[in-house]
This record gives structure tokens, C-alpha cells and sequence, in this order.
């Protein structure tokens, strides 16, 4: 199908962009902005293997908004990357957040801090976060450092639970995480 053909070549597009990107952690520009580059390439890819809840409909249904707290090096990198970018038929919007208190209009949000906001999942919000532990404490991405390299981590329980479908070839590429076991 032209769809699969064109999700595979986004994905191979993708992990040639990361491999790229992944030597400015350790070259000559200095960590932030280094890591806030190749981070805010991977939030932007993320975005495109999501699919988000149909009924989720609001006044702005022409835009995808990425909202950042706590995270300024980060929203401006991807800012810089995405100026003019769409994901489909949705214009990428950045939004920098003062606070939680208002995060409905987010599709996408990146914490700094290790706990998503919220007693659970928000439909329609696939909550991203620095380190492993983003995930055990209820977020849908974790970004981990290992090493020289950036790695992810899914739960996808939270996934299902905010209703979204993350695409199966990016869970392939993610590390297990505690929303990855079945209970028996």
C-alpha cells in the first residue's frame, strides 16, 4: 500500500535524522543545545507516527499544538526546526507554558519535570518527558540518555488510556518500559 510505503520511508527518513543529529550530543557545540536539537527531532517525528482521537476537535482543528513547560532551550530548538512545518493537514504551533493549569489546547506537552501532569491520562495528550522514570510515573514517552545516545521509552498503557495509536514501527525502535509487560 502507498500508505505503508510512505510510513516506512518517513521512518527510515527519521532514523537517518537521528543518527545524524545524535554526534552533536558529544561534538563541538556545547550539550543544550546540542541535545535540545536532536531532542526536539524526535519530538517532531514522534508527532508524525501518533494518530490522535477523531472526536478530538477544538476551534484551531487546522493546527497541532506542541506545548513546553519548564523546557525553554528545548522550545526554542524545535521552534527553529518546524518553522513552517505541518503534520498532514495541521499546522505545527509551539506554545511555551508558564504553568500546568492550562494545557487543554496541547496535543503534545514536554515536562521537564519526572511526573506528567494530572492524576492519569489526558485524552488526546501524549505527555513527553526526560528519563526513564517519566514513564513509570504515568507519562507516554520517556527521552533517556544512555551513554552518547538518546533513547526512548513507550508506555503504552498510557497510550491507550489518552487514546492514542502510536504507530507499531515506532514502539519497534522504543525500549521496553513497565507499560510494555501484560499482566498474567
Amino acid at each position: 500500500m502507498i500508505c505503508d510505503r510512505s510510513k516506512r520511508w518517513v521512518l527510515n527518513a527519521l532514523l537517518s535524522v537521528l543518527l545524524g543529529l545524535s554526534w552533536q550530543v558529544s561534538g563541538a557545540e556545547p550539550e543544550p543545545v546540542g541535545i535540545s536539537k536532536l531532542k526536539a527531532a524526535y519530538l517532531f517525528n514522534f508527532a508524525r507516527f501518533v494518530e490522535w482521537p477523531a472526536d478530538q476537535q477544538d476551534e484551531d482543528v487546522n493546527k497541532r499544538y506542541f506545548c513546553f513547560y519548564r523546557a525553554n532551550n528545548l522550545a526554542r530548538a524545535f521552534a527553529e526546526i518546524t518553522v513552517g512545518a505541518w503534520l498532514g493537514q495541521r499546522q505545527v504551533m509551539v506554545r511555551r507554558l508558564a504553568g500546568l493549569n492550562d494545557i487543554s489546547q496541547c496535543d503534545l506537552l514536554f515536562t521537564s519535570e519526572s511526573t506528567p501532569p494530572g492524576d492519569g491520562a489526558m485524552k488526546g495528550l501524549l505527555t513527553i518527558g526526560d528519563g526513564a522514570s517519566f514513564v513509570v510515573n504515568g507519562g507516554v514517552i520517556a527521552l533517556v540518555l544512555q551513554g552518547q545516545h538518546l533513547r526512548f521509552e513507550v508506555n503504552r498503557r498510557v497510550a491507550a488510556a489518552a487514546e492514542l495509536t502510536i504507530s507499531s514501527q515506532l514502539l519497534r525502535l522504543s525500549q521496553s518500559s513497565a507499560g510494555d509487560v501484560d499482566d498474567e
